[in-house]
């Protein structure tokens, strides 16, 4: 195998060229250290553990909102899967935020904390706390859900996944999302609508596109495992 231009590097086991690919062997050391981590780790010490690049973000994402005064842009992610039904998929969707040291965590790397909590703004709801990697640094998100946050029409023939909006501590509304599927004949497409201010930098939105292409590989790829298609 070549680590890198000029440099070949051969590793030997018992005497024979070792079979194992070593990109894989470290991405699945690297995963399971991860999963061991996170569930030592209480997820409000994790909060704490990031508190300083959480606030860094919230000064960010206010000044976007800000200036953006209410415009939204889109960046888009379509998934066409064959091999899977629509309707097993959404079967293990539904039950996927349940699991989170085996499923929602392991989706992502950057993946640091979710949670039922109570709405900061002091109502009576509950939301979901996240606290993900948004633009290579940390982003915390309180989400809410529900058709009256859509920040977009429907696609036509396509029936919603997952339609919210996330709020930074203070209540600002930072991002929209809307997520839609639909039925094929041998599978589904899968449309992952995240919306943000029109004053967010490209290279935030490039970063998150990444990301989910990434999370929802994976996800599909267990609910394929669970669901046997």
């Amino acid at each position: 195998m070549e680590s890198m231009p000029g440099v070949r590097i051969e590793a030997l086991v018992g005497g024979a060229p070792a079979k194992g690919d070593i990109v894989q062997l470290e991405l699945f050391s690297a995963r399971r250290a991860l999963s061991l981590l996170r569930m030592r780790m209480a997820p409000d010490l994790m909060e704490d553990l990031l508190a300083a690049d959480l606030e860094r973000s919230d000064v960010e994402w206010r000044r976007w909102a800000a200036e953006s005064d209410g415009e939204w842009k889109a960046a888009d992610v379509e998934f066409v899967i064959s091999g899977l039904s629509s309707r097993s998929f959404q079967d293990w969707w539904s039950r996927a935020l349940d699991d989170l040291h085996g499923v929602m965590y392991p989706g992502y790397p950057e993946h640091y904390r979710f949670g039922w909590v109570p709405d900061p703004r002091g109502t009576d709801d509950t939301c979901l706390v996240v606290i993900e990697e948004v633009g290579h640094q940390p982003f915390r998100m309180y989400c809410s859900y529900g058709p009256e946050w859509a920040p977009a029409k429907p696609y036509p023939g396509f029936d919603a996944l997952t339609i919210g909006v996330g709020r930074l501590l203070d209540g600002t509304e930072a991002v929209r999302f809307m997520n839609e599927i639909r039925e094929t004949a041998n599978g589904f497409v899968l449309k992952l609508g995240f919306y943000v201010g029109i004053a967010v930098p490209e290279s935030v939105t490039e970063a998150h596109v990444e990301q989910q292409l990434v999370e929802w590989t994976r996800w599909i790829e267990m609910a394929r495992e669970c669901s046997g298609g």
